[in-house]
């Protein structure tokens, strides 16, 4: 018996993630498996626990499971596997069915060298921030067995995939005729958008919908230009009316009008907030500091109460819990209370949007046209390692008042600077992977310009490389 030091990088703000085997190895899913058990008879206080457990389709998934549940099992858990399936399965699960506890083994949008943990209480909260350190702290005080119990195989599958196709299915009203082209990017959703397009009888061309676990296409993920793009070309070489795509383990996804175009997710918000707004009592709307300076003024003109706060599922969802309409993570995460739980599902924004369209019979691009160009970067991405990167932060709001003419400042997550009318910035610490993240927004070139020429200014102060925001492409959205 010996006691091992888990590295702390792979306990991060939401879950537990890092690249396999090099930073997440089997031993550590099994002390994480036993610290996690101890953790929940004291925060529960029950002696039978019973929990949930599923995988996303990553090659080192099976693996973790098994280590984790062998953790679990020696501590007396009742653990049911769910197989492979989706983080909003897993979350439904937590909501609907007789559970105490739910675990998802996936790393969401990290490329397919990183796995991870997400833990989700029963009726859907996670457990996250202290509650995580809490559960490093038991993690390293573990004593455990010395080699490791054998693995033999893993238990009997009990899928939830059909109960969730067919109980989404009833939640939403969709008559929609027009050719719907889903990518899956070889990734779960590949288990359920054929079941429930079907159940819905909508008009639906698949791409990459077989699960393969080294991604030819690249790591599926809504916010790479690269994944977008391949679902654009298809949608206008298909002639389709809509795409959609969808992350690693679907709880984020992206949309493609019929001419090849995509919108980032706070567009995307701002007309489900214009549809849903008018009918229905709930007039809360929430979205993260990444957003557009346009969001909060739509939400207003349709009668809504706009709410900005700090980019992350477990925050969003505790808005949603306290009774919010809808809300969306720029990133590609959005929440319903319309029909819903109130947590992120991609599968589900795909149907509100069919909804959508099926009671307004109109082209997808023309659900757009009302709203500004607004010029803008993607997510430019500063590497940044994951010990240092909040002490850079704290240099950076320091500095930032000295170096740029700011009109208004925001602190809920990270620094978000207006600079009167030329636009906006953030610079944040990213909370899942090891970079700096900057954001910026302006109503033409030359004033995004200008926005660079600041951030670069306080950079290079900080000795950061400034190369990604020089040559950060500017696009029109």
């Amino acid at each position: 018996m010996s006691r091992f030091q888990l590295p702390a990088e792979i306990f991060r703000a939401y879950d537990i993630r890092g690249i396999y085997p090099e930073q997440l190895q089997d031993i550590h899913a099994y002390i994480i498996g036993c610290s996690l058990a101890i953790y929940l008879k004291s925060k529960l206080k029950k002696e039978k626990i019973t929990l949930h457990i599923g995988n996303d389709n990553r090659e080192s998934s099976p693996t973790l499971v098994n280590y984790f549940i062998l953790g679990l099992q020696s501590h007396d858990i009742n653990v049911v596997y769910v197989g492979i399936t989706l983080t909003p399965i897993m979350s439904y699960i937590a909501c609907t069915q007789n559970t105490d506890f739910c675990v998802m083994v996936t790393a969401s949008h990290n490329p397919k060298q990183y796995n991870g943990f997400r833990f989700i209480y029963k009726h859907g909260s996670s457990l996250y921030g202290d509650e995580l350190k809490q559960l490093y702290t038991i993690a390293q005080n573990q004593i455990f067995p010395e080699p490791l119990p054998a693995v033999t195989s893993l238990p009997p599958i009990q899928s939830f995939n059909d109960i969730y196709v067919d109980d989404v299915a009833k939640r939403v009203n969709i008559n929609y005729n027009g050719n719907v082209l889903i990518d899956c990017g070889n990734a779960t959703s590949g288990l359920i958008v054929e079941q429930i397009l079907n159940k819905l009888e909508v008009p639906y061309a698949l791409r990459h919908c077989n699960l393969d676990s080294s991604f030819p296409l690249g790591t599926p993920d809504p916010e790479r230009d690269e994944f977008m793009q391949n679902l654009a070309t298809e949608v206008v070489d298909a002639k389709a009316a809509i795409g959609f795509a969808f992350d690693t383990d679907a709880d984020r996804f992206g949309l493609v009008d019929e001419n090849g175009i995509w919108y980032s997710t706070d567009k995307l918000l701002a007309v489900l907030a214009r549809h849903y707004l008018p009918l229905n009592e709930n007039k809360t709307v929430i979205f993260d500091v990444k957003s557009s300076s346009f969001l909060e003024k739509i939400i207003s003109d349709f009668e809504g109460t706009p709410k900005m706060i700090r980019t992350g599922h477990p925050y969003f969802f505790e808005e949603m819990q306290k009774g919010a309409l809808m809300a969306a993570e720029y990133s590609g995460h959005m929440y319903f209370n319309i029909n819903y739980f109130g947590f992120d599902d991609g599968i589900f924004a795909m149907l509100m949007f069919l909804d959508l369209l099926s009671s307004q019979k109109c082209n997808t691009s023309s659900l757009f046209s009302a709203f500004p160009t607004m010029y803008v970067t993607h997510e430019i991405k500063i590497p940044c390692e994951d010990i240092v990167k909040f002490n850079v932060m704290e240099q950076v709001m320091n500095l930032i008042s000295s170096v740029v003419e700011i009109t208004d400042l925001s602190l809920v997550d990270g620094v978000r600077c207006t600079l009167g009318d030329l636009g906006w910035f953030l610079i944040r610490a990213s909370n899942t992977t090891p970079f700096l993240t900057i954001r910026m927004e302006a109503k033409n070139e030359d004033s995004i310009a200008t926005i660079k020429s600041c951030i670069s200014q306080l950079f290079e102060t900080l000795n950061i490389d400034t190369s990604p925001i020089v040559n950060a492409p500017v696009i029109q959205n």
